[in-house]
């Protein structure tokens, strides 16, 4: 029997290194192809049988029709002993034709179960006995194509309905086979924009000629203001500027401006210490907005000849921008000194108090404010 078995196993081992299973089509195992399953069981003989339960090897092969189903032979040979008839030795030989149903693909562990029928054959007493196979089993994977294959059958017997019991287990190989790997087919890379990146990757294949691109092929946004660089119109806004949709600056403007009025004593162009400070502050505005410039416009009351009030004035006027000049460090190109006698009265000249408004040197600035956003 052992002899036969090994026999069997090497012819089919053989025949099927040379066959050729079914592959995918992208060269990954196919879950079609021959199996062969060596292993052990141990037949418990129905009590009326009077039978003395055994083991021994079992052979099985059979082909794996899909992922999920399989056709296939078992064959043992079982030396028993009867308790009767002078209690006399004999073989049984069993086969049976089964098919198995998995309920997960080939390849991986699975539950199983088997359905089939064969035949008893008893020796030196050449009678058969027909059977129905059925059970159930699991299918642990060792390796690659290697599992573990472990189960129970029940083999009732057809003209009595006595029933064997057969627990078992065997080592099953699948020869499924990779195919030869194909030649490596040599692709020809083109970028038809001419952009620098091969069509096969570039997600914008139409940038126009000269565009400086990301590794995606699509226009860059170099200064990361949301703008691409095909239609920035400032490229290097700083990072955080907010941008109007020609990717330029936001500009906001504000006006702001200042006052000057500073009164002087009756026929009289020196400045008075408590005027210090308000002139600090026009000089410091100016050097603020260096764009700035002013008219220092020179006043006098309606004491005096017309004539010597215009030149009074004069020296009013001259005498702020001197000290605007000296004191602050102003540009006196910036700064327009203009007497205006006694022709621009703010008050009556008929009063006191009108008069010592009217002695007075003015000016005001005014500039725009462009602040970015």
């Amino acid at each position: 029997m052992k002899k036969l078995l090994m026999l069997t196993l090497m012819v089919f081992c053989a025949i099927s290194m040379t066959s050729h299973s079914e592959t995918t089509n992208d060269g990954t195992q196919s879950n079609t192809g021959p199996l062969a399953t060596l292993g052990f069981n141990w037949i418990n003989f129905d009590n009326d049988r009077l039978l003395e339960d055994k083991g021994d090897a079992f052979l099985g092969l059979g082909y794996q029709l899909n992922n999920h189903w399989a056709l296939g032979i078992e064959y043992t040979d079982i030396d028993t002993h009867r308790d009767w008839l002078n209690g006399s030795d004999f073989d049984i030989n069993l086969w049976s034709l089964n098919t198995t149903y998995r309920y997960q693909q080939r390849g991986e562990d699975s539950f199983f179960w088997k359905a089939g029928f064969g035949k008893y054959s008893k020796v030196p007493y050449n009678s058969n006995d027909e059977m129905l196979r059925l059970g159930a089993g699991y299918d642990f994977i060792l390796k690659n194509n290697l599992s573990l294959t472990v189960g129970a059958d029940a083999l009732v017997r057809r003209k009595d309905s006595r029933t064997d019991f057969v627990p078992y287990a065997g080592l099953t190989y699948f020869f499924a086979q990779k195919p030869p790997k194909a030649p490596a087919v040599k692709v020809v890379k083109k970028d038809s924009d001419n952009d620098g990146i091969y069509d096969q990757s570039d997600e914008c294949p139409n940038t126009k000629a000269g565009i400086a691109v990301d590794a995606k092929g699509c226009d860059i946004d170099l200064d990361k203001d949301g703008v691409n660089n095909t239609i920035d119109k400032c490229p290097d806004t700083p990072r955080g500027a907010k941008v109007d949709a020609t990717g330029c600056r936001i500009i906001l403007t504000k006006d702001v401006s200042i006052k000057l009025n500073v009164k002087f004593a009756n026929n009289s162009a020196e400045i008075q210490d408590e005027y210090a400070s308000e002139i600090r502050q026009v000089a410091d505005f100016m050097l603020q907005y260096p764009d700035t410039n002013v008219v220092i416009e020179g006043h006098t009351d309606s004491d005096g000849s017309a004539k010597y009030n215009q030149q009074l004035s004069q020296k009013r006027a001259d005498s702020v921008m001197l000290y605007l000049v000296e004191k602050f460090n102003v540009d006196q190109n910036r700064i327009k000194a203009l007497g205006k006698g006694e022709s621009a009265p703010v008050a009556d000249n008929n009063t006191r108090e009108g008069k010592a408004l009217n002695r007075r040197v003015q000016a005001e600035i005014t500039t725009t404010v462009r602040k970015p956003q």
